[in-house]
């Protein structure tokens, strides 16, 4: 341990900008009036005395740039005692509220809004190292740099040793920390992601953080807190039975009807109704999908698919004003799409392209049936109207890309500054739909490859980097159809 002298006691946002901080609680005045977040203060003793093995070994070694192009930046054998120091640990956790919590208006929560309120509670380690590990690795992406990669695993190992110490005891089983930590687990894998077993491996944190929320009841809907742990939840299990073609799990859904019933939901997502019935519509949609893939296409199955699609437009034509978006027509020509769209928010964004994913998912049966049926004249009209559908729909998806990327056509293939990490992971999936239509566009999918190299390159997110190597391809990606209990091995194709 070295003594580093009397370090800065401003918080993140003041400290980079070499700005005075005054400290105040719960957010300085400079951060206040910047209108920016502001996520508090490092623990000053721990930053006194900290470990600079890291920095000792580096300049032992040299620098980096006099290292040869065989010769790795760490080995397993130092990295044992290449470990980073608080201050590094510190700006990774900085770097992970920075990107992945995104703030909204009053009438609406952002992604992960609450974590800030859950680290500064002084929160267990168990959720503290996997903050760190996701930030570590998002920063090793963007920096390609192999020892903060190291760093992040080393982490992440010690996060997955105290979530499981914290499920062998009683009272931490079902704490609010676990569960975000076991879900936290999932996002460390997408970012990091390099094998079919990353994703299978999220898939796995999914289910166990479904099993914990399980343990905890129908009670943790009662406060605002378990609420959001709670929703945060249903999504992630949304994306993975959705792609899986299975069922939600019963619990899910009766927590999500009884929660509508009650209006437990109504503060945790501020316009209360609006998200959970576009949830309860995909909850039918997941359950069609499963029923066609055991028991295949029918008449029956195609009826349930329309139905559910006059369900999805219904949801379109009712959802509140606060929702709404507007399609602006455009002149650059480094978009290839004649509109892009504005939207108030990004979680009205991500709704309406959770809409236009399901109406392509449930296109695809509807084309998928009236292509293999007898063809007569109303079928052939049926099915050109769903083909045209659908890529409206994907297109639809590519035109919310601007927003996401800060709002200016002209520069979506070439940002001048990086959004935030979490914008990326918001269009993971709905690219990855508008891209696998039954009748896919090869312009489509190739601008869809651009976009999930910038969001891998300048993002940090390695799956999306997964996503534009298999487009590439035209493979899908075959580890969604197996079982999860399957033991997938790392060179395995995708």
């Amino acid at each position: 341990m070295v003594y580093c002298g009397r370090p800065s006691k401003g918080c993140q946002p003041c400290r980079s900008r070499k700005t005075k901080c005054d400290g105040a609680i719960p957010a300085c005045s400079q951060c206040l009036k910047a209108s920016r977040e502001c996520f508090g203060y490092r623990n000053e003793q721990s930053l006194i005395f900290r470990d600079e093995t890291r920095k000792v070994v580096r300049k032992a070694r040299g620098s980096s740039s006099t290292l040869s192009p065989s010769t790795p930046e760490t080995s397993p054998s130092t990295l044992a005692i290449i470990t980073p120091s608080r201050l590094i640990e510190d700006d990774a956790a900085s770097f992970f509220f920075f990107h992945y919590v995104l703030k909204e208006p009053a009438f609406a929560n952002g992604l992960y809004d609450f974590l800030p309120t859950l680290y500064s509670q002084g929160s267990s380690a168990v959720f503290q190292d996997i903050v760190t590990a996701t930030g570590l690795a998002g920063l090793a992406n963007l920096k390609r740099s192999p020892t903060l990669m190291h760093a992040a695993r080393a982490k992440h190992s010690t996060a997955l040793r105290t979530v499981n110490a914290s499920l062998q005891n009683q009272q931490t089983a079902t704490s609010d920390s676990t569960l975000m930590a076991v879900l936290l687990l999932g996002l460390f894998e997408n970012i990091t992601c390099s094998s079919p077993n990353s994703i299978h491996t999220w898939a796995k944190h999914v289910s166990g953080a479904l099993t914990i929320a399980r343990m905890r009841g129908r009670q943790q809907l009662e406060h605002d807190l378990g609420r959001r742990l709670y929703l945060h939840l249903r999504n992630q299990v949304l994306i993975d039975c959705m792609q899986r073609q299975e069922a939600i799990p019963d619990i899910i859904t009766e927590w999500n009807a009884s929660s509508l019933r009650s209006g437990h939901f109504e503060e945790a997502n501020g316009l209360g109704f609006v998200e959970p019935r576009l949830f309860q519509i995909m909850a039918q949609l997941a359950a069609l999908r499963h029923k066609i893939k055991v028991k295949g296409h029918s008449h029956a199955t195609t009826a349930e698919a329309v139905s559910i699609d006059n369900d999805l437009i219904t949801w379109a034509a009712t959802v509140s004003s606060d929702y709404a978006y507007t399609t602006v027509s455009h002149s650059s020509s480094n978009f290839p799409f004649p509109y892009y769209h504005n939207y108030k928010f990004i979680w009205s964004a991500t709704c309406w392209n959770i809409y236009r994913t399901a109406r392509i998912f449930v296109s695809d049966k509807i084309i998928h049936w009236y292509s293999s049926s007898n063809s007569t004249v109303a079928s052939q009209q049926i099915l050109s109207g769903y083909i045209q559908n659908e890529a409206v729909l994907a297109d639809e998806i590519c035109e919310s890309v601007p927003y996401y990327f800060g709002g200016d056509p002209e520069c979506v293939d070439s940002l001048p500054t990086a959004p935030k990490a979490a914008s990326g992971f918001a269009l993971l999936w709905p690219l990855y739909a508008a891209a696998t239509t039954y009748y896919p566009s090869k312009f489509r999918t190739g601008w869809i490859v651009k976009q999930y190299d910038v969001i891998g390159n300048m993002l940090g997110i390695r799956l999306a980097s997964v996503f534009a190597s298999t487009l590439r391809k035209n493979q899908h990606i075959s580890v969604w159809d197996r079982d999860p209990a399957d033991c997938i091995e790392d060179d395995e194709v995708w």
